[in-house]
């Protein structure tokens, strides 16, 4: 982790140094809401989130893509004869299996979803494989 984020420092004084056509030179470029830049400690923070997610989503969403396919031969076939299906095939294996399962988050106000009460500071876990699926197929706790 320590190695990382002393990585996204040195990108990002490199960056500011002698910028690109990347997307590093471009989000150090952003202004903030104060209209000043984005400060090299925002940087790290953002790259880590990037090298994160695009790990994390990359290295289980491939496999979850393929166990669909095993799942469904037929569209394991029709993908194969026709390559042209790849775009709705992702967006489909994302659905099915989705890369990232669930995330923990804490309420920052009361309030009330599909007639459960939850108050601020409650912990709530948001669960990405319950997102498009049919409500009604979903056990509740």
């Amino acid at each position: 982790m320590a190695d990382l984020y002393r990585y996204a420092h040195l990108l990002a004084e490199a960056k500011r140094r002698s910028p690109g056509a990347d997307v590093m030179s471009t989000l150090l470029a952003q202004l903030d809401d104060d209209g000043g830049q984005v400060s090299v400690e925002e940087f790290e923070n953002m790259f880590w989130l990037f090298a994160v997610a695009g790990n994390e989503t990359l290295r289980n969403g491939l496999p979850g893509g393929m166990v669909a396919l095993l799942h469904h031969p037929e569209a394991q076939r029709a993908l194969r004869h026709d390559p042209a299906l790849l775009g709705g095939a992702v967006e489909e294996m994302l659905r099915w299996w989705t890369p990232v399962m669930v995330f923990r988050r804490t309420a920052v106000a009361d309030t009330e979803l599909s007639d459960v009460d939850i108050r601020a500071a409650d912990k709530v876990v948001v669960s990405f494989a319950a997102a498009n699926r049919d409500e009604g197929s979903l056990r509740r706790p």
